[in-house]
This record gives C-alpha cells, sequence and structure tokens, in this order.
C-alpha cells in the first residue's frame, strides 16, 4: 500500500475517532446542563413552598413565631445557596475535566 494511502487512512481514522470523542463530551455536557437546571427547578420551587409556608404560619402564630420561622427560614436559604454553589462548581468542574481530556486524546492522536 503506498504511503500517502495509508497516511490518508490513517487521517480519517484521526477524524472520526475525533469526532466521536467531540459527540461524548457534548451528549455528556448536555445531561449535565440537565441535570443542573432540573436542580435549579427543584431549589426554586422548594423555596417558594417555604415562603408560603412562612407566610400562613406567621399570619396564624402571630409575629413572634413568625420571627423565629423567618430566622429558620434564612438558615435554610443559606444551605441551599450553598448547594446550589457546589452543583455549579460540581458543572464547571466536570465540563473543565472533559476538555482536558479531550485535548489530551487529540494531542495523543
Amino acid at each position: 500500500m503506498p504511503t500517502s494511502t495509508r497516511k490518508s487512512i490513517e487521517n480519517r481514522n484521526i477524524t472520526q475517532h475525533h469526532q466521536k470523542t467531540m459527540l461524548y463530551c457534548m451528549s455528556h455536557r448536555q445531561d449535565l446542563r440537565v441535570k443542573l437546571t432540573h436542580a435549579n427547578h427543584f431549589l426554586l420551587l422548594l423555596v417558594c413552598f417555604l415562603f408560603n409556608f412562612l407566610f400562613v404560619e406567621g399570619v396564624e402564630r402571630g409575629l413572634q413565631e413568625s420571627t423565629r420561622l423567618t430566622n429558620m427560614a434564612t438558615q435554610f436559604l443559606v444551605s441551599l445557596q450553598q448547594i446550589h454553589h457546589m452543583l455549579v462548581d460540581m458543572y464547571k468542574f466536570q465540563q473543565t475535566a472533559r476538555m482536558k481530556a479531550t485535548t489530551c486524546v487529540i494531542k495523543f492522536l
């Protein structure tokens, strides 16, 4: 087999492998985005439920109890915010790791 034909086949194989790797990375990045979006929606629903609960409980129990519940809600919201930041950091880390892995595969090929 001539050298040019062999090189052409190798280049085509490398290109196909690179395309498969990129498709794999892109599909998983989309999965992470969907998971992150679902997590954000869940947190938003949780916050809405919490404030609805606080409003009803505050009206029924009076101002003093409402203040205590509001303090509890504030602590809860801080926890939710920390969870949200952890999810975002995890998404960014996984995205960076995939980009580095793709770069390594490309350099290797």
